[in-house]
């Protein structure tokens, strides 16, 4: 997930889902943005600074920051189903002009920002390789403006992503981030998370965060 997202609208800094937002001309293909977001936000490189890419469904995910970093041979495997899904999300069968969504995403609906908002689900397999081994740190690229420049500036930080450890299939209060092939804890006292984990009424979420020990005491 995503580490302290300010957010102005909300007045708020939560720890959010990997998320973009749909433009109108790829509303009929949700699933290459999401592959898209992905490939340019959690970015996994080893120790000697060789980018590990994404695959899924024998298939690479978009390549990006092309020219930055020499590629692995390595690669990590995006598997459907996870084994985490938010509770009480819509899990009918979402479709576009009839035609059923791949993956199987969930859906909710923000009253606030009177919006719709899909969710896909998968956990990484690392194919052949182990993490620590190859001293690998999950990174999080995002732009911020540099109002000095005038310019959108692509950032990476290792502290930008957040491993929750699951125990039966549950979430628990052990956080992460994950730096050169090792678990390095986080606190999380008074962690907010986004509107896709607060409570629903009717598929229907009408607050824009919920703290994290909050969401523990729910599921």
């Amino acid at each position: 997930m995503d580490n302290k997202q300010k957010r102005t609208e909300f007045g708020d800094i939560v720890t959010k889902l990997i998320s973009g937002y749909i433009d109108a001309e790829k509303i009929r293909n949700p699933l290459g943005v999401l592959e898209e977001e992905i490939a340019e936000e959690i970015l996994p490189i080893s120790a000697n600074g060789n980018i590990i890419r994404f695959q899924k469904q024998g298939k690479y995910l978009p390549k990006t920051f092309k020219g930055y970093f020499e590629e692995s041979k390595k690669k990590i495997n995006l598997k459907w189903p996870a084994k985490y899904k938010i509770p009480d999300l819509e899990t009918k069968i979402v479709n576009i002009e009839g035609n059923p969504i791949k993956d199987r995403p969930v859906i909710f609906f923000h009253s606030p920002t009177n919006s719709s908002q899909l969710v896909f689900s998968y956990h990484l397999n690392p194919l052949c390789f182990d993490f620590g081994n190859l001293g690998v740190s999950f990174y999080h690229s995002e732009e911020r403006f540099n109002s000095r420049k005038g310019l959108l500036e692509t950032r990476l930080d290792t502290n930008g992503l957040l491993f929750i450890r699951l125990e039966k299939g549950n979430f628990t209060d052990q956080i992460y981030h994950y730096k050169k092939g090792k678990l390095v804890q986080v606190k999380s006292k008074n962690m907010l998370l986004s509107e896709a984990f607060a409570p629903k009424q009717n598929k229907i979420i009408t607050v824009n965060n919920i703290s994290f020990s909050d969401y523990l005491k729910l599921y």
